[in-house]
């Protein structure tokens, strides 16, 4: 025999399923933050050696790893969004049943980050920017073994 569900089976396993997704969200945001300081950390200490073809390889890294996480987060905010769509409803049956609006959290979130900043927005801003430094490295590293001394110039005149 199949159990009945309780009430409040569906409010918990929409959560459970929310928070699994944007605790992995998070996780990978703040593995991406440890590996692109480890490129970046690379990067300025091969220029700093004029080892410019290895500021090359580690500033295409950083570009290509801002693209791969940057894909990886819209994956994870697809997951997330899914538990969210879930949490809507079981927080509108619970406002419902306990006769209070205010229940309904996801509604009032979704509703404030349309007016505003919003995790996928900073983190899209985020994987763009880095990206592009990662490109800048690159194309001034590439510079550096074309033209030597080229690189020296540039950031002793400005």
């Amino acid at each position: 025999m199949t159990p009945t569900p309780r009430s409040n089976d569906g409010l918990k396993h929409a959560w459970d399923w929310f928070d699994l997704h944007a605790k992995q969200r998070m996780q990978t945001i703040n593995f991406y933050i440890i590996l692109i300081g480890a490129l970046f950390v690379g990067a300025g200490a091969a220029i700093k050696d004029n080892q410019y073809l290895y500021s090359v390889m580690l500033g295409l890294i950083v570009a290509l790893a801002s693209l791969l996480f940057f894909a990886m987060d819209r994956r994870a905010r697809s997951l997330v969004q899914i538990g969210e769509a879930a949490l809507r409803e079981e927080q509108a049956r619970l406002a419902i049943a306990m006769d209070n609006p205010a229940l309904a959290l996801v509604d009032a979130s979704s509703a404030s980050a349309k007016h505003g900043v919003s995790y996928g927005r900073i983190f899209y801003a985020m994987f763009v920017v880095i990206g592009l430094l990662g490109l800048a490295i690159s194309i001034g590293s590439v510079s550096a073994l074309l033209f030597p001394g080229s690189l020296e110039r540039l950031l002793i005149n400005h």
